[in-house]
């Protein structure tokens, strides 16, 4: 009970401190005088030299006509700052065949502005990986693609459309793939023939 006594004595004296304070700033007790405001400056007076002569760019002095973004005119009157060169007519050599290859813009009429160009097929690559072989009387190999997927293909069987298993032997596999015979070794590479 002491300490609450204590207590409240605190809170009270803390109450009229707070409140003393309060009613001096209301009062306007002990602040000094407030500064005086400057007084406003002057405006010069316009001299009759001085001519405004508005914008200095003539660009800028003119009213802009309403313009639809969708539909630009064909002239806006103003002079291209960056102007485009026009293209020149040139003669195209006629198309012709490389080594049996096919060129850009045979047999298309008008097919001005493209040079012949040669299109050569890409060499097709293997995308399997040898993991594994299986020797003896029924020969076999795993084959590992690109994306981890494992193929289990028996002598003489078709990896894909495109290849086919010819030969296991000990640690090494021969491939016919497009008509030449690749020779992986396990966790190797592929060696074309």
């Amino acid at each position: 009970m002491k300490d609450d006594k204590k207590k409240l004595a605190i809170v009270g004296v803390l109450a009229f401190i707070v409140i003393g304070v309060g009613a001096f700033q209301f009062l306007g007790g002990g602040g000094s005088a407030p500064a005086p405001k400057p007084a406003p400056a002057k405006k010069a007076a316009p001299t009759a030299d001085k001519k405004d002569d508005g914008p200095k760019n003539p660009a800028y002095a003119t009213a802009l006509p309403v313009r639809d973004p969708f539909n630009a005119p064909a002239d806006s009157g103003m002079p291209d700052p960056n102007p485009k060169p026009q293209p020149t007519a040139k003669a195209l050599p006629a198309p012709r065949r490389i080594g049996g290859s096919l060129t850009m813009g045979e047999g298309l009429p008008g097919a001005g502005g493209f040079a012949p160009i040669s299109v050569a097929p890409a060499k097709p690559v293997f995308g399997y990986r040898l993991s594994g072989l299986i020797t003896g009387q029924h020969p076999a190999a795993v084959f590992t693609d690109t994306a981890g997927a494992q193929r289990l293909v028996p002598l003489g069987g078709s990896l894909d459309g495109d290849s086919q298993l010819l030969a296991v032997q000990k640690g090494r596999a021969v491939v016919s793939f497009h008509g030449h015979s690749v020779k992986l070794s396990l966790g190797g590479t592929p060696d074309a023939n």
